[in-house]
């Protein structure tokens, strides 16, 4: 298991790409590149592949929304449709939460629906996994 700044200095990298060296601690450094968590170009430290490794059991892999329930505080909107499915700024509301999630390469995702599940059915179309 790796220490919270170790992970936050390797998911840091990972997000950023290369960093001067000058921009880290020496001592952090020296550790990581001993093992083998970081590589050296130049002047320039970047992840290695057993970095990214040692971040696989962080990584979000699944996800659930709950869509149900009436939505009775959006009436008259939600009266025929659900309230994920209530469009906002041209997209469902729903749509935004799932494109965050692909965004985030997430794609074992469960929604929970209730009142009008039949409704729900049109999503599969743009996220059939």
């Amino acid at each position: 298991m790796i220490s919270l700044t170790q992970f936050e200095l390797l998911t840091s990298l990972a997000k950023t790409g290369p960093i001067k060296a000058t921009k880290v601690q020496t001592k952090s450094v020296a550790e990581f590149l001993a093992k083998g968590w970081l590589l050296k170009r130049d002047d320039l430290l970047e992840i290695s592949p057993s970095g990214l490794k040692e971040l696989e059991p962080y990584q979000v892999k699944q996800a659930i929304i709950i869509a149900a329930g009436l939505g009775s505080r959006m009436l008259p909107a939600t009266k025929d449709t659900p309230k994920p499915l209530v469009e906002v700024n041209g997209r469902r509301i729903i749509e935004t939460l799932l494109d965050a999630l692909v965004a985030a390469e997430i794609k074992d995702i469960t929604v929970i629906v209730g009142y009008q599940r039949q409704k729900f059915k049109s999503l599969l179309a743009n996220y059939p996994f």
